[in-house]
């Protein structure tokens, strides 16, 4: 291995970190076993293997990466998955695991707990799921987690309406996009002149707020993280900071 350089041109960019708008693409029950940045096994505190039964997401983001996110649920001695590894066997689980803080963390951003499939299947109660998804949350703000801040699109939100009896009214065109971008554009403007938290999170949560027109509201999310707008907000004089979360006047 050569020795560090300090060279800034030989520094690198961090890898890709899981937040932002984000939908579960798969989600499944599975043994984890932990490694180091080396992906050699990382030894528990009793001399085996470290590893732990768990709960998988794939999240992925509007550009097509998945991140795939692991929320433990216990000793692979007490679960066992089932079916595919849809669901898991084994005794409830304990309040504290990662996998029971994510699901805590869901019910109280506005998932009904009587929506969760009573089976136990975990695609049927992820898969579909559309939230800006961000480290911890506000009653453990240190949490090192990824967690749903915001739901936008529940799993059943995609389910297949039935076939009306009837001919149905004619589907109005899709508004077009230069519209929504307008409106992102001038609803970033409106943050930072009310002195608010203008921020791609802030963006995201208003976008959904009952004075954003309803044909906008999700161009206005698929804007937020886009090249797209923050071309359009620097001719009104609004740029990113540093961090590339924050709008701030140039």
């Amino acid at each position: 291995m050569a020795p560090l350089s300090f060279n800034l041109g030989d520094q690198t960019e961090g890898g890709d970190f899981p937040r932002g708008n984000l939908v579960v693409t798969a989600a499944r029950f599975d043994l984890y076993e932990y490694k180091d940045k080396e992906g050699k096994p990382v030894k528990s505190q009793f001399g085996g293997d470290a590893k732990t039964m768990a709960a998988i997401l794939d999240l992925q983001n509007e550009e097509g990466t998945v991140f795939p996110q692991v929320y433990s649920v216990g000793s692979p001695d007490r679960f066992q998955p089932g079916n595919g590894g849809s669901t898991l066997d084994g005794p409830s689980i304990n309040k504290r695991c990662n996998f029971a803080k994510l699901i805590q963390e869901m019910v109280r951003v506005g998932y009904p707990d009587d929506r969760f499939d009573k089976g136990g299947d975990i695609s049927k109660s992820f898969v579909g799921l559309s939230a800006y998804w961000d480290q911890g949350s506000e009653t453990d703000k240190d949490s090192r987690l990824i967690l749903p801040q915001e739901i936008f699109k529940y799993p059943w939100d995609s389910e297949t309406a039935p076939a009306a009896t009837s001919a149905a009214a004619p589907t109005a065109p899709a508004p077009a996009n230069g519209d929504a971008l307008a409106t992102a554009v001038k609803m970033v403007n409106g943050m930072l002149s009310n002195g608010g938290d203008a921020t791609r999170k802030a963006l995201s949560m208003a976008a959904f707020g009952d004075d954003v027109p309803d044909e906008h509201k999700q161009a206005i999310m698929n804007l937020v993280f886009s090249t797209e707008l923050v071309d359009a907000l620097s001719e009104s004089g609004v740029t990113l900071d540093p961090s590339g979360e924050r709008f701030v006047r140039s």
